[in-house]
């Protein structure tokens, strides 16, 4: 399933919108308590360059639900989001970039716009400067960052919405796709007012605590049991 790329989509700033107040629009929306004190007065920005690792349908069926869920929350906060893809996330300098891959490798990013904050979609083989990835840190093959028979702090019915998207069930790298593009919209959304710190802000990953970014550039979370026969997109 390609990845959609929604275009830049206007709304005017008519009202002060709180992360929180549209939470309750959009199922699974809400990735922290924090509330802009005014809306952002340009674009925010995701860039999604093309890969050059490799890419499961399951990773880009997240990808796609988490750009159709930060869409309708630009929409709801009135601020206008700019999705660029391939060739044309290089023409976007004020963009987070998503780096969507299965497995670690060269980015691409390491050396231009390496201030900028990089979201990435598998484990980091190595620590970088400016790269952070929504996986958990340490490999094991007997746990995994999300699976299908999860449904406590809202994971059935982010699991349900998945599977009705994309016809698959919900297993960690599409999971790890959608976290990541929810990510990247809120470091845009904080960077656009101002707020440049990854690691003092926190996530809802539905995992029942507050997700945040450890020093060694992955997200700090609860992992689960594998189940003995994970979904594979």
């Amino acid at each position: 399933m390609p990845v959609v790329a929604y275009p830049s989509v206007h709304f005017p700033a008519d009202r002060r919108a709180c992360l929180r107040t549209v939470s309750l629009g959009v199922p699974g929306l809400l990735l922290s308590g924090w509330a802009p004190a005014s809306l952002p007065g340009r674009p925010v920005g995701i860039a999604l360059p093309r890969g050059a690792g490799p890419v499961s349908k399951a990773l880009l069926s997240g990808v796609d639900l988490g750009v159709h869920d930060v869409t309708e929350a630009a929409r709801l906060l009135g601020v206008s989001l700019v999705v660029a893809r391939d060739e044309a996330a290089a023409d976007a300098p004020d963009a987070v970039p998503l780096v969507v891959t299965d497995a670690d490798g060269p980015d691409g990013w390491t050396a231009s716009g390496a201030s900028r904050p990089r979201i990435h979609t598998c484990r980091l083989a190595a620590w970088r400067r400016g790269a952070w990835s929504v996986a958990s840190a340490a490999p094991d093959a007997s746990t995994c960052d999300w699976h299908e028979g999860l449904h406590a702090y809202g994971a059935g019915a982010l699991n349900a919405r998945f599977q009705r998207r994309a016809g698959f069930p919900m297993d960690e790298r599409a999971w790890r796709g959608w976290m990541a593009v929810k990510v990247a919209f809120d470091v845009a959304l904080r960077a656009a007012a101002g707020e440049h710190e990854v690691t003092v802000l926190t996530f809802d990953g539905h995992k029942g605590r507050p997700l945040r970014f450890g020093e060694d550039g992955h997200l700090r979370q609860p992992t689960y049991g594998r189940p003995p026969r994970a979904a594979r997109g």
